[in-house]
């Protein structure tokens, strides 16, 4: 049966400083026969959870019981009842983070006469955010941000607070250097400096034109015939510092050249000898592709990165954009 209780009283105390308390005297002034909340009876208590939401179990105890026994019980009722407590804390939370960096996505990706952009490929998504937006001067405009921390909730709302930044700041028509360098600003005043984001951004004209400003992500790659070109001008991540400066880059994606986006988690994934999956052979993958579709080659890289690493679970966000210019 639950029932509340006061917490001041001494019982209560009791187990509540010690998570797991036998109570071998029901006489003496803390039992719980003596706060009148269980019949005159030796008892056992063991606190399971986290505040807000904390559970005092209580439990009778018949005649023979062995302590060293009964201490040992109420720790694995401990212990097994706040791991599926914290299961299931961590799978809302996941959900929650999950369906906020959701919203943001457009229903579907926008699409020009100079690009296409294919659907966003997310098998582990944890804090990362990859969003998109138009602007009426034929441009289209995106952003890859990255929480890096904690994998929870709060990195899922941090991520929609600064899409949220960027869309009000961008469309008030400010510089993305001079957005970034606000957002840096509020982010690092409202959290501790240990925290922080990672963010790229870049704006594609319907000429191919391509102007961006990195801030700590891992830099996208500009295929063309000859060459691959790194996208590393911008910045360092936003929030650590409270005053950073930020430049952006310019550079032209030329017809039938591809842009490539992605976090590290597949750079980074590794093989059953330790290696990283690595920059080249994700350049050998788009190289030896190039001329299929943009959803073709995301599928490819993926599927090679997922092999790689012997067909196991990601151990880090893996996402990825291809955008390629007719």
């Amino acid at each position: 049966m639950a029932r509340s209780l006061d917490l001041s009283l001494r019982s209560l105390q009791m187990v509540f400083r010690n998570r797991a308390y036998v109570f071998e005297d029901p006489d003496s002034e803390c039992s719980p026969y003596h706060d009148g909340i269980l019949p005159r009876s030796a008892t056992a208590a063991v606190l399971v959870g986290r505040r807000p939401n904390r559970y005092l179990l209580f439990y009778i105890l018949r005649d023979g019981w062995a302590y060293e026994e009964l201490s040992f019980t109420l720790n694995v009722i401990r212990s097994a009842l706040g791991m599926r407590l914290l299961g299931e804390r961590l799978r809302g939370s996941f959900k929650e983070a999950a369906a906020v960096q959701q919203s943001l996505l457009p229903d579907e990706p926008p699409i020009s006469t100079a690009t296409i952009l294919p659907a966003i490929r997310l098998p582990r998504m944890r804090s990362v955010e990859i969003s998109m937006i138009s602007f009426p001067s034929a441009t289209a405009s995106l952003y890859c941000d990255r929480r890096c921390q904690r994998p929870r909730f709060a990195g899922g709302a941090l991520v929609r607070d600064v899409v949220t930044g960027l869309r009000m700041g961008l469309e008030k028509d400010l510089k993305p250097t001079r957005v970034l360098e606000k957002l840096n600003h509020v982010i690092h005043r409202s959290m501790l400096s240990s925290r922080f984001v990672s963010l790229f951004y870049g704006e594609l004209e319907s000429t191919g034109n391509f102007l961006y400003v990195n801030a700590g992500q891992l830099p996208p790659l500009i295929f063309s015939k000859n060459s691959v070109e790194s996208l590393q001008k911008g910045g360092i991540v936003i929030g650590p510092l409270p005053e950073v400066s930020f430049k952006h880059g310019i550079t032209n994606i030329e017809p039938g050249a591809l842009l490539l986006l992605c976090t590290d988690g597949i750079n980074e994934r590794r093989n059953s000898q330790g290696a990283f999956f690595g920059e080249t052979h994700l350049e050998h993958i788009v190289r030896s592709n190039m001329g299929k579709s943009a959803q073709e080659i995301l599928d490819l890289l993926f599927a090679s990165a997922y092999d790689f690493g012997g067909k196991r679970s990601w151990d880090d966000d893996a996402t990825a954009v291809v955008i390629i210019r007719k």
